[in-house]
C-alpha cells in the first residue's frame, strides 16, 4: 500500500505509524515531505533492506517520494572510476569509526590501515560529521558506494556472488529483487538502493544527511555486508575493497568525501592482526634479492585466462540421502553459473552452460518431489 505524504495523516494511522517506525523516523519522512520537489516519481520501499515485521504490527507503507533533481539519482557507470581522496570540502565532511576494545565485537578498526574488518551480516556503526553545521534549508545526501581499491579492478562493480544472491538465500527473505545484488545495505529505513551491475552500473546506497541529536556532532548510521570478500566471482573473489562515502547536495554535486578500507571475513581480529603485521613489515624490509614478491591474480571479466574447457562430461555417481544430492547439485549449479559469468561473449559456450543449468535445476526439482 501507498501513502502520500503531500496528504495529512489520519490521527490513527499516524499514532500506528509513530508506534511502528519510531518517532525519529516518522519525523523523517515528514522532513522528506519538504525536501522533494515535482520532478518524476519514484518508489522507496521502507523494508526493502530489513526484516518483515510482525503480521500483528501495522506494516510500514511504501512512500512515494519525488526526487530532488534527477542528477542525484542517475547512476554511475561502473567504467567511471570514483576518486578515493579524502575531501573535507565546505562543510568539513568527516566519517569516523568506532574504536573498538572489546575483543568479541563482530567487526574491528585498524586506524594504521584505516580498514574495517567484520563479519558478514554484522551491522558497524559509522558516524557521519559536518564540521560546519548545515543550514536549515541545507538538502544533504549520503553516497555510500563499495569499489575495487586496485587499479585493475576499479572499473568493474561491486556485486553478490551467485549463491548470496539467489533468491533463496536467506539474506534475501522479503528482499525488494533490486536490492539483492547491492553487497552494502542500511539499517536506515530511507535508504534509497541506486544501481544494476547488469548494466555495468556502480551499485549505491543513498542516504538523507539528518542532523545530530542534542549534545551530539555527528549522526550515527549502520552498515551491514551481504557477501564475504573470498567469495567467487562474480563477487568479490578476495579482491581488495573500500567503500566511498560522500557528501552530496540535491543536484548530486559532491561536497565532501571520504573513503574507508573493508574486509568481510569470519574473523577479524584475526585477520586485522596479519594484515598489520604484513604491513609493518613490508616498510621495513625489502624483498630479497633475485626474488620477487608474488602477486594475487583473480580471474575476472577481461583478464587473460586459458581458454575454457567446453567439452560435456558425464558422470554416474550414487549418492547416500536426499540432502546430499541436493548439496552437490547445488554446488554444480554455482560452478557452472560462474563460468557462464565468465563465458561473456561466447554465444556457443554460453548456450551450453545454459542447457546444463536448466538439466541441473529439473534434477534439484526431481530430488525435492
Amino acid at each position: 500500500m501507498s501513502l502520500p505524504l503531500s496528504e495529512l495523516f489520519d490521527h490513527d494511522v499516524e499514532n500506528h505509524l509513530i508506534q511502528d517506525v519510531g518517532s525519529q523516523n516518522f519525523a523523517m519522512l515528514l522532513d522528506y515531505n519538504e525536501i522533494f520537489d515535482n520532478s518524476s516519481s519514484f518508489t522507496l520501499s521502507l523494508h526493502n533492506a530489513l526484516p518483515t515485521q510482525d503480521e500483528n504490527t501495522l506494516p510500514v507503507p511504501d512512500v512515494k517520494f519525488q526526487p530532488p533533481h534527477q542528477r542525484l539519482l542517475s547512476p554511475i557507470l561502473a567504467a567511471d572510476v570514483l576518486s578515493n581522496e579524502d575531501y573535507g570540502g565546505p562543510y568539513g565532511f568527516e566519517v569516523s569509526v568506532l574504536p573498538t576494545y572489546n575483543t568479541k565485537n563482530p567487526w574491528v578498526y585498524s586506524v594504521p590501515l584505516n580498514k574495517v574488518y567484520m563479519d558478514m551480516m554484522q551491522p558497524f556503526p559509522i558516524d557521519i560529521i559536518l564540521k560546519t553545521p548545515k543550514k536549515p534549508n541545507d538538502k544533504l545526501f549520503i553516497r555510500i558506494t563499495p569499489q575495487y581499491s586496485a587499479q585493475n579492478y576499479a572499473a568493474n562493480p561491486v556485486c553478490r556472488c551467485f549463491q548470496h544472491d539467489h533468491h533463496s538465500d536467506s539474506t534475501n527473505k522479503d528482499i525488494a529483487e533490486h536490492v539483492r545484488q547491492h553487497v552494502i545495505r542500511s539499517t536506515n529505513k530511507a535508504a534509497y538502493y541506486l544501481g544494476d551491475a547488469k548494466e555495468k552500473q556502480r551499485l549505491s546506497v543513498i542516504l538523507p544527511m539528518g542532523n545530530p541529536q542534542a549534545g551530539s556532532e555527528s549522526v550515527r548510521e549502520f552498515l551491514f555486508f551481504v557477501c564475504k570478500s573470498s567469495c567467487p566471482v562474480p563477487g568479490m573473489n578476495r579482491r581488495t575493497l573500500e567503500v566511498i562515502f560522500t557528501l552530496e547536495d540535491e543536484e548530486g554535486s559532491v561536497l565532501g568525501r571520504k573513503a574507508l578500507n573493508v574486509r568481510i571475513c569470519a574473523c577479524p581480529k584475526r585477520d586485522k592482526e596479519k594484515e598489520e603485521k604484513e604491513a609493518e613489515k613490508s616498510n621495513h624490509t625489502s624483498p630479497p634479492k633475485g626474488k620477487k614478491r608474488k602477486v594475487d591474480q583473480h580471474p575476472t571479466q577481461g583478464s587473460k585466462m586459458m581458454p575454457p574447457d567446453d567439452r560435456a562430461y558425464k558422470i554416474n555417481l550414487p549418492c547416500v540421502g536426499k540432502q546430499s544430492l541436493l548439496k552437490i547439485l547445488t554446488h554444480a549449479e554455482d560452478v557452472h553459473q560462474s563460468q557462464l559469468y565468465l563465458a561473456q561473449g561466447q554465444p556457443e559456450l554460453s548456450e551450453r552452460l545454459k542447457k546444463t543449468l536448466h538439466e541441473i535445476e529439473q534434477l534439484k526439482r526431481a530430488a525435492l518431489q
